[in-house]
C-alpha cells in the first residue's frame, strides 16, 4: 500500500525490530528466519512484492517444523498470491494460500483469480485454506449473495467459490474507516467446515484500517479410528465426491441448455436459482405527493389505484344476450374411454398442479386406472346437468 512519510518512519522502526528478531532467531539456529525490507517492502523467501512502483506485496511465514514448501503447481499469473504446503503429520498436509486482490484489479486479473481457485481445489490432495484481502464489499457472506449484477466480478467470484465447494468462515466486518460503511474484505476459505475452529477479530496493526484475524485451525482432526491413513483415505474420497459434484453440475447445465426450447420452465428455473439480485418494488408516489416508506404503504397505494380504475357493473340491469340462429342443435355428447385415455396421456408433464393439487405427471402415469372413473363422472354430470362438487 502507499505510505506517507510518517508511515515510512514507523515502518523503518519496525524493520529495525525485525532485524533484531532475525539475529536472535539465527543465533538460536533458525536459518529460515530470513526477513528483508526496503522502501516499505517486507520480503521473505518464496514470494516478493510484484508492484515495485507502489511498494506493495504479500508475506507468508510458516514455522520450520511444518516443513513448508512453495506449491509450484499453483504458481499463477494472478498478481500477488502464494501457496505453501505444510506438513501437519507424517502423512497429512495443509496447503495454505495467501491472496491479495486490488480494488482496481482488471478483468483479466480477476479471471486469473477464478482459475487459481479452481486449480487449487482440483489438484490439491490435502486440506486447503485460502486467506487474504479480496476487496469484494458487495458480497453478503451471511446470505451467500452478491448485491452486484451477474457479470460483476464479485458475483463471478462468489459463484466460483461455490463451484469449488469452498467454505467462507469470516462473517463480521474486517475493515472500518470513519465515515464509511464497514465491510467484510478479508476472507478465510477452507475446503472442510471443521478445519477452521474459530476466528478472533483483533485490533489493527499500526495505521492499517483492516482488523487482524487470528484463525485457529483444527489440524489434528482424525476419524473415529484415530488413524492418519484412514483420514488420508477420507480426504481422497471427499475430493472425488467434490469432483463428481462439479461434473454432475456441468452435465445438468448442458441438459438444461439443450432442452431449453422443449422445456423452458427448467431453463428459467435454473436461471432464477443463479440470480443473486432481486429487484423489488420501489417507492411509490401517493395521492398527497409524498412517497411510501414501508411495504404496507406500497400495498395500500397499489390497492387504492386499482380500486380507482375498477369498473363496477350494474347487476340489476344486465344486458340481454344477442340472438343467434343455428342449423343443427348439439343434443347428444358421447364421452368415450379411449378419448379420455388419449387426453390424459397427452397432458404436459412439465406444467404445475392445478387448484386440486394434482400434477399432470400423476395423471399421465395413472391414466389407465383413472380413465373409467373419470368417464363415468363426466357422463353423470352431462346426464344430470350438474357440476361435480369437490
Amino acid at each position: 500500500m502507499d505510505m506517507t512519510s510518517k508511515e515510512r518512519e514507523e515502518d523503518e522502526a519496525l524493520f529495525q525490530q525485525m532485524k533484531e528478531k532475525r539475529t536472535i532467531s539465527k543465533n538460536e539456529g533458525d536459518e529460515h528466519a530470513i526477513w528483508i525490507q526496503r522502501k516499505g517492502q517486507v520480503i521473505n523467501i518464496g514470494k516478493y512484492p510484484v508492484d515495485k512502483e507502489r511498494n506493495r506485496g504479500i508475506c507468508l511465514y510458516a514455522h520450520r517444523d511444518l516443513k513448508p514448501s512453495v506449491c509450484e503447481h499453483l504458481n499463477s499469473d494472478f498478481l500477488e498470491s502464494v501457496f505453501v504446503d505444510c506438513k501437519t503429520s507424517d502423512v497429512l498436509s495443509l496447503v495454505v494460500g495467501l491472496v491479495y486482490r486490488s480494488p482496481g484489479s482488471t478483468q483479466e486479473n480477476n479471471d486469473k483469480l477464478l482459475s487459481l481457485l479452481s486449480k487449487a481445489t482440483e489438484q490439491q490432495r490435502s486440506n486447503l485454506i485460502i486467506m487474504g484481502d479480496f476487496n469484494f464489499p458487495t458480497i453478503n457472506w451471511r446470505q451467500g449473495k452478491s448485491g452486484a449484477g451477474l457479470d460483476h466480478p464479485a458475483t463471478k467470484f462468489l459463484n466460483a467459490t461455490k463451484d469449488a465447494f469452498l467454505i467462507q468462515h469470516q462473517t463480521v466486518p474486517t475493515r472500518h474507516r470513519e465515515g464509511e460503511k464497514s465491510n467484510i474484505l478479508d476472507l478465510v476459505f477452507s475446503d472442510a467446515e471443521d478445519l477452521v475452529q474459530d476466528i478472533t477479530v483483533a485490533p489493527a496493526i499500526g495505521k492499517s484500517d483492516h482488523f487482524t484475524l487470528l484463525v485457529n485451525l483444527n489440524c489434528k482432526r482424525s476419524l473415529q479410528t484415530k488413524d492418519d491413513l484412514d483420514y488420508t483415505a477420507y480426504i481422497r474420497a471427499r475430493n472425488k465426491a467434490a469432483k463428481d459434484c462439479r461434473q454432475a453440475k456441468k452435465r445438468l447445465e448442458k441438459t438444461v441448455a439443450a432442452d431449453c426450447k422443449k422445456n423452458p420452465k427448467a431453463f428459467w428455473s435454473y436461471v432464477k436459482s443463479k440470480t443473486t439480485v432481486r429487484s423489488g418494488i420501489g417507492d411509490l408516489k401517493k395521492e398527497d405527493g409524498t412517497r411510501t416508506s414501508s411495504d404496507q404503504e406500497k400495498a395500500e397505494t397499489l390497492n387504492s389505484f386499482f380500486q380507482s380504475v375498477f369498473t363496477c357493473e350494474d347487476k340489476d340491469q344486465m344486458p340481454d344476450p344477442p340472438s343467434c340462429t343455428y342449423d343443427h342443435a348439439l343434443e347428444d355428447i358421447e364421452i368415450l374411454e379411449d378419448s379420455v385415455t388419449k387426453l390424459l396421456k397427452s397432458l404436459n408433464t412439465k406444467k404445475a398442479a392445478g387448484p386440486d393439487g394434482i400434477t399432470p405427471l400423476l395423471l399421465v402415469e395413472t391414466a389407465d386406472a383413472l380413465t373409467q372413473p373419470i368417464t363415468l363422472i363426466f357422463r353423470k354430470s352431462l346426464a344430470s346437468g350438474q357440476i361435480p362438487q369437490g
